[in-house]
């Protein structure tokens, strides 16, 4: 039974009182009298109310089976579903309240797999709000990798102590023996939050969250032209801290924030043996290293008139100071030290951000926003010699204190036309300085970004239509050659561009037919003028269909297409001069599905849900001396393929009020071809040592039967 008391308290008695009087005068013809005496209105409770304060409790359980056909890392990539056979699914959601206003609620998913996740509420009027959470992440990936290290204590990777090296991977003949390793990773998260507001205005609240990545990625390490993919073992740890005081008094609203974010790496160094035969027996690279961010946020908010004000200032300081790690173990680099025993690296940031917006007019509205982003790395500049793999000592090379300051101003107005057309515009500069020091000049000092757009929205009876035009340009200060780098190259994020899109969509309703209706389309182009080398232009496309049909009451019918299409073309040169050979690239996914939802039974106690969901993917890359040469005689990869369909069913039954059975079948097929993978054995190319992986292919199945528990 519902809990809820009527926020109208008697009044909702006595409209209740005179709708049985009508009721019995419009039956009987002759006026009821209502006995007062006998009414027990302490227990009358409103079931339509957004609040409730009485006692209550209430809730649901779930518990089934979910049966899985096969093992497949990629089936069960984000969901635990990873390996065959039985798993159990439980599922629960409890609440509680009492008449003295606390309150307690626990929601828990999948709880009997890798994907888990709890939350639980404490809530009570003098000691506020606490939120407990647990969440579980798997990231499975594959299976079928295999390599001939063995991980020691410290991070390092060593090789059978009966190991043959080989200039030629064919002819490491222990390969045969390579043992497979799960590519595979799993996060955990854990946090608390509390909030109270001990006086009317007044909210305090505070949180902490801490969050563990373990398991064991890939990653490429070499020596000169002997490279190797390693097994990298992965044990991170994230912890975030923030405290918040917030004052409410309209039309003010002010609050002031302040957080701390701490990263930790078990394994801050990786060291493996190498497979080939050489002066460097052992190499060593870092990974990612241990920092810390802290953050002090000031936020304010106000209205006046017909104009609301929002800014927020925000502080940060980071700082990275994880030990340098030698290239090589050994006597390799003893000529070489470090510059210094560690980056002492130190960032000062600041974010700040003003918006205001006004209703001039009942049908004009004014938006103006300003925003300001700026990081001033203070990271000490030091001067170090590399040393190409571990072995060939090149020029003295100083690193680069980025840092940067960025402005943003944008305008927009919107206006309301008579007959439901309405129009707007908008409009944008933006800037960007980068940091100049010494040893730290980058190649492009400063860009300047205008973006202008306009949109006009109409509607007539249940039919829409917006169309969408946009332009931009980017222009960049004069470049300056700066590295290693060819000079004709222009970075894409620093060169000047031309910018231009549109978007369109029309959606409704067709009569009376139950039958709802949404197109839409969509295009973008990029056009760097000034690059020689380097990246020429970029397009993207999209489109797509959607649409909902009713049958009555009972079913509901309805499905989608979406298309999406990306194409760049770019210019190389093999001898720093002009343009000698260029790339081009395109990538088409396109996805299409139906969904069927159907009420089975006149009393609506079996409910049948019906899904079909594909999607396909292909990236084709073609090289050309001449953008006039025709395909046949261009060189062209191996086009990059994946496609993937999924067949979703449910039949639910209401065995009664308080029971429900649930059946339910899942299937997806999944095919994809990559010619870096596909083919490609751990003896495939002479000087590298690959795992051997292929992409994935399967097609799997899992069958669920849940019985659900309501009170």
């Amino acid at each position: 039974m519902n809990a809820r008391r009527c926020p109208l308290g008697n009044w909702c008695v006595a409209a209740l009182l005179f709708a049985v009087a009508e009721s019995g005068v419009a039956a009987s013809g002759e006026p009821l009298t209502a006995d007062y005496t006998k009414a027990r209105t302490d227990r009358w409770r409103c079931r339509l109310c957004p609040f409730d304060d009485a006692f209550r409790r209430e809730g649901s359980v779930a518990a089934g089976v979910l049966a899985v056909a096969e093992a497949e890392p990629r089936f069960g990539r984000d969901n635990g579903l990873d390996r065959d056979g039985n798993h159990a699914d439980v599922a629960v959601n409890v609440r509680y309240s009492g008449e003295d206003g606390r309150m307690a609620t626990v929601e828990g998913a999948d709880l009997g797999l890798d994907a888990r996740q709890l939350r639980v509420l404490f809530a009570h009027p003098s000691a506020g709000t606490t939120t407990l959470q647990w969440r579980e992440t798997p990231r499975n990936v594959a299976v079928d990798g295999r390599t001939p290290y063995v991980r020691a204590d410290g991070g390092s990777l060593s090789l059978p102590a009966d190991w043959t090296k080989a200039y030629d991977t064919a002819a490491m003949a222990d390969l045969n023996s390579a043992r497979s390793f799960r590519f595979a990773t799993h996060r955990r998260r854990v946090g608390a939050a509390w909030r109270f507001e001990p006086s009317p205005g007044w909210r305090l609240h505070t949180d902490y969250l801490r969050e563990t990545k373990r398991g064991t990625e890939e990653t490429g390490a070499d020596f000169l032209y002997q490279a190797a993919i390693l097994p990298k073992p992965v044990d991170y740890r994230t912890e975030a801290f923030g405290v918040r005081a917030s004052f409410r008094a309209r039309p003010w609203l002010l609050a002031v924030e302040a957080r701390e974010a701490r990263f930790a790496n078990t394994t801050p160094a990786l060291a493996w043996e190498s497979a080939y035969p050489g002066p460097v027996p052992m190499g060593r690279k870092s990974l990612a290293p241990s920092n810390a961010l802290r953050t002090l946020s000031w936020t304010a908010r106000s209205t006046l008139g017909r104009t609301s004000i929002h800014s927020r200032l925000s502080w940060s300081r980071g700082h990275q100071d994880e030990a340098f790690v030698s290239g090589a173990a050994g006597d390799a680099l003893a000529g070489f030290p470090p510059p210094a025993p560690s980056l002492e690296g130190h960032i000062h940031g600041f974010a700040g951000s003003v918006r205001a917006v006004s209703r001039v007019t009942g049908r004009l509205r004014l938006d103006v926003s300003h925003r300001r982003l700026q990081r001033n790395n203070r990271t000490p500049l030091r001067t170090w010699t590399p040393v190409l793999g571990d072995l060939v000592a090149m020029p003295a090379r100083t690193n680069r204190a980025h840092g940067f300051d960025r402005h943003r101003t944008e305008l927009r107005l919107r206006y309301r036309l008579p007959r439901g057309v309405r129009l707007a515009a908008g409009a944008s500069k933006a800037a960007l300085g980068r940091q100049v020091s010494s040893g730290s000049r980058p190649e492009v000092v400063r860009n300047e970004e205008a973006g202008l757009w306009l949109e006009a929205a109409a509607r007539w009876r249940s039919l829409g239509a917006t169309l969408k035009a946009s332009r931009g340009e980017r222009r960049a200060a004069a470049f300056e050659a700066r590295g290693t780098n060819n000079p004709l190259t222009r970075r894409f994020h620093q060169a000047e561009r031309e910018q231009r899109g549109w978007k369109a969509r029309l959606h409704g309703d067709v009569g009376a037919s139950g039958l709802s209706l949404g197109l839409y389309a969509d295009r973008r182009r990029n056009d760097y003028p000034d690059s020689a080398l380097g990246r020429l232009h970029d397009e993207d496309r999209g489109w797509g269909v959607d649409f909902s049909y009713a049958f009555g009451m009972k079913a509901t019918l309805s499905g989608f297409y979406d298309g999406q299409r990306a194409a760049f073309s770019s210019a190389g040169s093999g001898a720093f001069g002009v343009a000698d050979w260029w790339s081009t690239s395109r990538d088409v996914v396109a996805a299409h599905g139906v969904t069927l939802e159907s009420s089975l039974l006149a009393n609506d106690r079996l409910h049948l849900s019906f899904a079909y969901v594909r999607s396909s993917g292909e990236g084709v890359y073609r090289t050309t001396r001449s953008l006039a040469e025709t395909p046949a005689a261009a060189s062209i990869f191996p086009a990059l393929v994946s496609e993937q369909s999924s067949l979703d069913i449910t039949v639910r039954y209401r065995y009664s009020d308080r029971v429900t059975l649930a059946l339910r079948h899942y299937g997806e097929r999944y095919r994809s071809a990559d010619w870096a993978f596909d083919g490609v054995a751990m003896d495939t190319i002479r000087n590298v040592l690959t795992t051997g992986r292929a992409m994935p292919r399967y097609s799997n199945r899992v069958v669920g039967l849940l019985v659900e528990a309501r009170w």
